[in-house]
């Protein structure tokens, strides 16, 4: 690796060498960064704290330890720039019985093929030096061939790009150049030198533009970077920051309407890697598997159970790309409790834990964010929408919804928790519990604090209240229709009067007086009950009917 960290601006295929001209007005301008398909976007939370070891100028002697599974590796991250070369070598030091392999993972985790170059006695593995295809976090993972335990070293170099030279000569007919995309992908906090020239004596090239990956104008000190090139004899030259994240970045260039050939020049010192060699521990963490999901929700604190976790300071943990809010280990190394970032809710993610000499573990879709209920209709038993209960509790209701499980509480307006019966995550049955008449909110918390109001007006209501011996005339007609007279208190116009289960006409005088016409039929006993506004249905004395 060159120890200045210098990488290179990298062109479209085709771009290096001469470039066709054709006749175009002054106006044209060249580069669309929108046309690229080399966008690699904004840099992730992870890009700027890479989870693990980071690639460095020198490398690190370290220690592939056994896990509880038999198995390990170290890997190591960085970002790395479309057009660099990496150069991996692993080495066995004396006394050490480790036998190295290496492993180059691609941005998306995929193993790229990279041959491999063993010494005779195995005790040396270099992967041939890989042009990076693409921008992107680039992993190399070292393992042992046979045994998982064992001092190695492991060295890095990254090679940069050659510069890009591109020379736009003049048409034949004397006018400007064609209008070529020139862009080039970056790091965060990338330098980039960029310079024009042009041949013969005629008007230098412009610099009408500089766009980061999001197609903005990229800052300099007090306003567009492009409108603060420093005009030359023969063009402009451009030093500026690049700090709108990783991605690709384009730059537009006003060429002379005619002249001999327009040289540009670019190159990017990218941000430097650390140098030197560092000395991992022997404490690698080890995140501990989970038959089932660890659930939670975001600031409500999870547990991770391990071993090696680092007491002093505590380590590093993400939730996917997004660090812990706050992380507490026991004594002993073996046990995490963080509150977890707010992520969306059904998110699914891995979970890292990062020592501070850089080690780490991680495990993926560990982490589950438990979704709120969701509540969409409260019935009876019946199915039939349900509003209302008795004061004296009792009635038994459906909910209907989503994301149900064990652990929801149910309150009616403050009264003491009720404790439903999770049917299904859909569907769960509960007790209306006894009430002050009145109306009431129902909400529902569950294990994961998630408090949530059902959204509906519910009403507790006194029953009414049909007296032992109500009716008038005793007994009803089995050949002819009969009025019967009902006494009692609370009847209110919506009563209805059900014999033997089935509505009878019935007309409301006061809250002690309500009539019914019962219907002939065989002679028998009858069942009479009143069913309020809200469902709640009370029994009467039976009526004979002769």
């Amino acid at each position: 690796m060159h120890a200045d960290g210098v990488a290179s601006l990298t062109a479209p295929a085709g771009a290096r060498g001469g470039i066709a001209a054709s006749s175009l007005r002054r106006a044209t301008a060249f580069l669309c960064a929108a046309a690229l398909s080399s966008a690699v976007g904004t840099r992730s939370a992870a890009a700027e704290e890479l989870l693990g070891p980071q690639i460095r100028n020198g490398g690190y002697l370290g220690h592939v330890l056994d896990g509880p599974e038999g198995a390990d590796a170290d890997a190591f991250r960085a970002a790395l720039v479309r057009g660099e070369r990496l150069d991996v070598t692993v080495a066995t030091p004396s006394g050490s019985g480790f036998i190295g392999g290496i492993e180059i993972l691609d941005p998306d985790g995929a193993i790229v093929p990279v041959p491999m170059r063993t010494s005779a006695s195995g005790r040396r593995v270099r992967a041939e030096p890989l042009e990076i295809p693409r921008t992107g976090v680039w992993t190399v993972r070292v393992s042992g061939r046979f045994e998982t335990y064992g001092r190695y070293r492991v060295s890095f170099r990254v090679r940069p790009a050659p510069d890009v030279v591109l020379e736009l000569p003049a048409d034949p007919g004397g006018g400007a150049p064609a209008a070529t995309p020139l862009a080039f992908d970056a790091l965060d906090g990338s330098r980039l030198d960029f310079t024009a020239s042009v041949k013969g004596r005629v008007d230098p090239p412009t610099l009408a533009a500089l766009l980061d990956p999001a197609g903005a104008d990229v800052p300099g000190e007090s306003g567009p970077a492009a409108a603060e090139a420093v005009r030359t004899a023969r063009g402009f030259r451009l030093r500026a920051d690049l700090s709108s994240g990783d991605g690709t970045y384009a730059a537009t260039v006003q060429p002379p309407e005619a002249h001999e050939g327009v040289v540009l020049r670019a190159a990017l010192r990218r941000p430097p890697l650390a140098r030197g060699v560092k000395r991992l521990g022997e404490r690698e963490p080890y995140v501990a598997p989970r038959a089932t999901l660890l659930r939670g929700a975001t600031g409500l604190r999870a547990r991770i159970t391990g071993e090696r976790f680092d007491t002093s300071p505590p380590p590093a943990v993400w939730f996917g790309d997004t660090l812990a809010l706050e992380v507490q280990v026991d004594e002993f190394g073996s046990r995490l409790d963080v509150i977890p970032p707010e992520l969306p809710e059904g998110s699914l993610v891995r979970i890292g834990v990062v020592n501070r000499d850089g080690q780490s573990h991680e495990r993926p879709d560990y982490f589950f964010y438990v979704p709120e209920p969701v509540f969409t209709e409260l019935t009876d038993a019946d199915g039939a929408p349900a509003r209302g209960a008795s004061t004296e509790g009792g009635r038994v209701l459906f909910v209907e919804g989503a994301h149900f499980e064990t652990g929801l509480l149910v309150r009616f307006s403050g009264t003491p928790v009720v404790l439903p019966q999770i049917r299904s995550p859909e569907l769960m049955e509960i007790v209306a519990p006894a009430h002050a008449p009145g109306l009431v909110r129902i909400s529902f918390e569950d294990a994961y604090l998630h408090d949530v109001d059902f959204g509906i007006d519910f009403e507790f209501k006194t029953p009414p209240s049909p007296q032992s011996a109500a009716f008038l005339p005793p007994a009803a007609s089995s050949i002819l229709p009969t009025v019967i007279a009902m006494s009692g208190s609370g009847y209110e116009l919506d009563d209805v009067v059900l014999v033997n289960g089935a509505e009878v006409p019935s007309v409301w005088f006061s809250a002690s007086n309500l009539t019914f016409t019962v219907p002939p039929g065989a002679p028998g006993a009858l069942r009479i009950e009143v069913r309020d506004r809200v469902g709640t249905v009370v029994r009467a004395p039976d009526l004979a009917r002769l």
